[in-house]
Parts: C-alpha cells; structure tokens; sequence
C-alpha cells in the first residue's frame, strides 16, 4: 500500500489517482450516446466511489470495519492496479464526434475545479496534469514561438518545460479577441457624454453598499497608505461596477493570443504572459482558470499582470493574493498601487479654473504630466476655484462639458489617477463619483 511505504505523501498521491478516475468516469458516463452506456460508466463509477470512500471510512474509524478489506482499494499489488487502471481511462477519447457535451460541460467544471486544488496543493507537477484529461490538438502546439518562450522561461525562470508546454497544449487562440483590439477606435466622447457612463444612480447606490460592506478594510488601507476610502471605491466601480463586470476570457488565452497573433503589440503582451505565469507559479493558482478582459487585465481593480506583482498586496493576511474575489485584497491593491505612484495624501485632486482672457487657452498642458504651474497660469488669466499655492505644478486641461467648455487645474494626485488609465476624462471620472459617494454617504 502507497500509504505503508511513502507514508502521508504517498497516501495524498493516490487519493488524487482516485478522484481523477472517479471523474474520469463522470466524463465517459456523460458522453455516452446510448441510455445503456451512461448506465454501464455509471453504475461502474459509483461503485468505485463507494468502495473508495467506504475503505476510507473504515480506515479512519468513522466506519465499523466489515469483512475484508475491498479490492482495488488497499493491500499488495492492487493500488497499482488502480493506477494502470486510471491510466486506461485516461486514454479513453472523451470528445467522439456530434456527441452532447451539456452534461460534459458540468463535468468539466468540476475537473478544473479539481485541478485548481491540485495545482494549489501541489503546485506544477505532473500529478495536477492527469486531472487534465486526454491530450487533443492545441491552437498553439505546433507554434515556434511558443516554442521560443517556453525556452526562455524554463532558461531564465526555472519552469518545467515539459509541463509549460502542457498548459499551452490548452490554451485557445480567440479570435474575438483579435477583433476586439484591431476594431478601429470609437469616436472619443466629448466629456458631457463620458461623465453619464459612470456617474450615475445605479453606481452610486452600489458604491456606497459596497463602502459600508467594506468598511473596515477601507478605513485600514486609507490608514495605512493614505488614500481615501472614496477613491478606492470609485476605482473599483468604473473599473467593473463593483465586480460586476470583471471579464469572461482565460487570461492565458487573451494574453497568448495577443502575444502570438498580433503583431503590433506583441512584445508588450508578451511581458504580460511572463508575469502571468509568473504570478501564477508565486500564488500556487492554475493559470488555466484565471479570468479578465480581453487585453488580460484582471480581478476587481483590473491590474494587468506586471501591475498584480509590482503592487498587489495580501490585505487580509491569508497568505494568497486574490484580487478576483476577495474585496479586501482589491482594496488594498488599489491603494498600494495609488501609494507607490506618489498619491499626497490630504491634497485635492483637481480644482475647476475660470479664463479671464480668451489668450488663456495657450497655458493648456501639451499632455497629462503636471507641467505648468499655478503662478504660471494667473499670469495667462486663469483662477481656480480652491486656494492653490502659485508653485504648485498642475496639468491645465479643458473638458466639454453640459453648458460649454469646463476649465481644470489637475493636482499631483490628478495625475496619479491617469497612471491608472492615460485619460483625463477617466480621472475626472474617478474623482467625481468618488466626491458623489462621500455626498450620499452624508460625509461620513
């Protein structure tokens, strides 16, 4: 018996060979096209599964211990073959042609549920992989660029290439996603458009149930790095309502496809798919089941995978980084992030100007960086709204807006918020629903 010659290791082992057969046989038991075959895989795969569980029981004590040990289970020679046994399964083709697969696709699921454990558990070895089901052609397996990267992340990062090259056995190339990012760019939306997109009922009123779900963990973070609490959760609601809208695509999918089949960008996404896997292998998380937006960006506050690892923080202290589905963790990533661009805390973010001159409009800032400053811009006609210090450097921009041109002096924290997002709108975006939620929450 594994457990009596390799101990706790070798008994962890074999239960994992055990429920990948038991899945195994799920698999077969849905593709089968006969009622007669679903009830053979079937009945077959549950009795293994009682004979599994009820060995385990007696052996645990939960069980009274009857009879003889059951076959297949314990003693000698039968774990291995249990193991050749799986192995035969394993083999077995589960994808015949013009089969159903809506059964198959629950059971699916679950196998990569399955995986994920393993992978978490035991991180990138070969026994995670029997979970993975029989090889079948990958979009990507005969591709000598993936070949290259392969090689250069197994040379310079120390992965197996073996299994690195199973996981791209698995990965898609996506078409839609080709589509979407060589789509010609929209008209830009002058600001009166914009603002309505993100500035509305819907998303305050779920701003501040998710402010006061996360209360505590806002008031640490805006303690600890000195971003308020309001502009952490205005980021998070432009960037998915709250985790609304996170994205539907594998991120390995979107960034391979990118990083192989577009050209323009490909050495940028290309980054991006190393510190994927990168962060993958450093969370002990399955790279084939993460999710995010088409160009790769991720989780609630939607990092791209340079940023998760650059600021990305484990906020709740549980040992993972999980910006997917653990709030705490998006929190306190945001105001790490904002931190580490050099967010002052205490200051505005942006104070509305007045042109006292039609010559004023030459003082507009060329781009997003602060490179005017405020004594500059009295000297051209200008006057902000709040009192500002005339050396304080600020970025002079113009919006259109409902009743005409608006005016702004943009602060350092202004343009903190554009290293977020290279947009002055989206900054103004984010500062404004974060002063709306602070309104409606009554200034708490």
């Amino acid at each position: 018996m594994l457990g009596e010659e390799f101990g706790l290791v070798g008994i962890c082992a074999l239960l994992l060979i055990y429920l990948a057969l038991i899945g195994r046989g799920l698999v077969i038991t849905a593709q089968a096209q006969t009622l007669y075959g679903k009830l053979l895989a079937g009945s077959l795969t549950m009795t293994f599964f009682v004979y599994v569980f009820v060995n385990i029981g007696m052996v645990s004590g939960l069980l009274p211990v009857v009879g003889v040990p059951l076959p297949f289970i314990s003693y000698g020679g039968t774990s291995l073959v249990t193991l050749l046994s799986a192995f035969g399964v394993f083999d077995v083709d589960p994808h015949p042609p013009q089969m159903d697969r809506t059964g198959l696709s629950k059971v699916t699921s679950t196998m990569q549920s399955m995986r994920a454990w393993a992978t978490r558990h035991i991180p990138w070895v070969g026994l995670a992989g029997l979970l993975s089901g029989p090889a079948q052609a990958g979009d990507y397996d005969s591709s000598p660029q993936v070949a290259e990267f392969v090689a250069e992340m197994t040379r310079d990062y120390g992965f197996a290439g073996e299994q690195l090259m199973g996981v791209f056995h698995e990965v898609k190339r996506k078409q839609a996603i080709l589509d979407a990012i060589s789509r010609p760019a929209e008209r830009v939306k002058p600001w009166k458009d914009y603002r309505p997109m993100f500035i509305t009922d819907a998303r305050i009123a779920r701003g501040v149930d998710f402010w006061r779900q996360h209360e505590a963990a806002l008031a640490r973070a805006e303690q600890q790095y000195g971003v308020p609490a309001s502009v952490i959760v205005a980021i998070i609601g432009v960037e998915t309502f709250f985790g609304r809208n996170t994205g539907n695509y594998r991120v390995i999918d979107a960034l391979s496809t990118l990083s192989f089949d577009y050209p323009p960008r490909a050495d940028f996404f290309r980054k991006e798919l190393r510190e994927f896997l990168l962060l993958a292998r450093e969370e002990q998380v399955d790279p084939l089941i993460l999710k995010g937006s088409y160009a790769g960006a991720m989780g609630l506050p939607q990092f791209m995978p340079s940023s998760f690892r650059a600021y990305a923080v484990d906020f709740d202290g549980d040992g993972h980084i999980n910006i997917w589905s653990d709030p705490d963790d998006a929190i306190g990533s945001v105001a790490s992030y904002f931190a580490r661009h050099g967010w002052v805390t205490g200051q505005g973010v942006a104070s509305r100007a007045q042109l006292h001159d039609g010559l004023g409009e030459g003082g507009l800032s060329a781009g997003l960086d602060p490179d005017r400053t405020v004594g500059e811009l009295r000297a051209l006609g200008w006057s902000s709204h709040d009192a500002l210090r005339d050396d304080e450097r600020v970025t002079a921009f113009k919006l259109d807006g409902d009743q005409g041109p608006e005016y702004w002096m943009g602060q350092k924290n202004f343009y903190v918020i554009t290293r977020y997002n290279r947009s002055a709108m989206y900054a103004m975006a984010v500062h404004q629903l974060a002063d709306r939620l602070i309104q409606v929450r009554g200034g708490k």
